[in-house]
């Protein structure tokens, strides 16, 4: 892969990711679910959209081990 191709593929990701972030901004988050992501070098349990997986808080104690028991 050429330098020109890896500059085309990072635009394309930031274009993309701009238009996610837009998505996000706009999105009135009616449904929010609890839901396991990963992030950094681990997994998180958060509170998600389910229309536009916008990480909108943390669950409680409570709704993360509901969630953990239905997982299994």
């Amino acid at each position: 892969m050429t330098n020109g191709e890896m500059d085309k593929l990072k635009n394309e990701l930031k274009k993309t990711q701009k238009q996610i972030d837009e998505y996000q901004q706009n999105c009135k988050h009616n449904e929010i679910i609890v839901n396991m992501v990963s992030q950094d070098s681990g997994v998180k349990i958060v509170k998600q959209c389910k229309d536009c997986d916008k990480i909108v808080g943390y669950p409680t104690q409570e709704e993360t081990e509901k969630y953990l028991n239905n997982k299994k």
